[in-house]
C-alpha cells in the first residue's frame, strides 16, 4: 500500500505543480488546446492513483479525493474546449 500512496502523492503533485499552471498559462497565451490537454492529463493522473491500489483496496480517503479531481479536470477541460471555439471564431 505504501507504493500506491506514493503513486498518488506523485500524481497529485504533478497535477498541482505542472498541469494546473500549464493550463492557466495556455489559456492566458491564447492556446486553449494546450490547456485542454493539461486538464485531460490531470484526469489521467487521478486514474493512475486509483489504479495503483490492488482491486478493492482503495481507501476511502483516496477515493474521496480522487473522484472530485476527476470531476474538476473534466469540467475544466470542457470549459477550456469552449474557449477554444471562441478563439477559432
Amino acid at each position: 500500500m505504501r507504493k500506491a500512496f506514493k503513486t498518488c502523492t506523485d500524481a497529485y503533485q504533478f497535477v498541482l505543480n505542472t498541469n494546473v499552471g500549464e493550463a492557466v498559462n495556455a489559456v492566458k497565451l491564447g492556446d486553449p488546446k494546450f490547456g485542454e490537454t493539461a486538464m485531460w492529463d490531470s484526469g489521467n493522473e487521478a486514474d493512475s492513483c486509483m489504479a495503483a491500489f490492488p482491486e478493492g483496496k482503495v481507501t476511502g480517503l483516496v477515493a474521496s479525493r480522487t473522484s472530485p479531481l476527476q470531476g474538476v479536470a473534466n469540467v475544466a477541460d470542457s470549459m477550456i474546449r469552449m474557449l477554444e471555439c471562441w478563439v477559432e471564431d
